[in-house]
C-alpha cells in the first residue's frame, strides 16, 4: 500500500490578500498554489462609501451629531474577506487538500480565521506565527520557513 504524503499548505494573510503554498519537504521549497485578493478592502475609507454619515439631534437639546457606523467600510470589507477565505479552507479541508496548515498572518487577521473555520479545519493548524509576510516572494518565504518556523 502506497505511504500518503502529508500535505501541507502555509497561509500567509493580510485584511485584503492571501496567499497558499505547498510545503515540498524532499525539495525544501514552496509552491503557490492559490493567489487570493480582496479589491475593497484594498481601497481607502474615502473610496469605498458614496454619503457622509448620518445625523441625529440630541432628545432634550437642539445639539445635532453625526451618527458613525460600528464599523468602517473599510474593516466590514477586510471581514468579508476573511470569512470568504475561511470558507475556501473549510471547503478545501473536506475535499482533503491538504492535512495540515501553517498560518502566517497578523494575530487579529489569525483570529478572524480561525472563528470562521469549521473545526476540522481549525484542528488542521499546526503552528500560527504573528507576522505579515504577504509581500514576500515564494523563494524568501520558503528560505524564512526553512530557517524559523521549522524550528518553532
Amino acid at each position: 500500500m502506497p505511504m500518503h504524503k502529508k500535505k501541507t499548505w502555509i497561509l500567509t494573510a493580510d485584511s485584503a490578500k492571501a496567499k497558499i503554498f505547498g510545503w515540498i519537504p524532499e525539495h525544501k521549497n514552496l509552491r503557490e498554489i492559490y493567489a487570493l485578493d480582496d479589491k475593497d478592502a484594498r481601497k481607502h475609507e474615502r473610496d469605498l462609501k458614496s454619503e457622509r454619515p448620518g445625523h441625529g439631534q440630541g432628545f432634550a437639546s437642539k445639539v445635532r451629531y453625526a451618527v458613525e457606523d460600528p464599523a468602517s467600510f473599510k474593516q466590514q470589507a477586510s471581514l468579508t474577506f476573511l470569512k470568504k477565505l475561511a470558507d475556501f479552507l473549510s471547503e478545501a479541508n473536506t475535499q482533503a487538500k491538504y492535512d495540515a496548515m501553517v498560518v502566517i498572518a497578523p494575530d487579529e487577521i489569525y483570529h478572524i480565521i480561525r472563528d470562521n473555520l469549521s473545526p476540522e479545519g481549525q484542528d488542521k493548524i499546526t503552528l500560527h506565527h504573528a507576522k505579515n509576510l504577504t509581500n514576500m516572494p515564494a523563494a524568501d518565504l520558503s528560505e524564512y520557513y526553512v530557517k524559523t518556523l521549522t524550528l518553532l
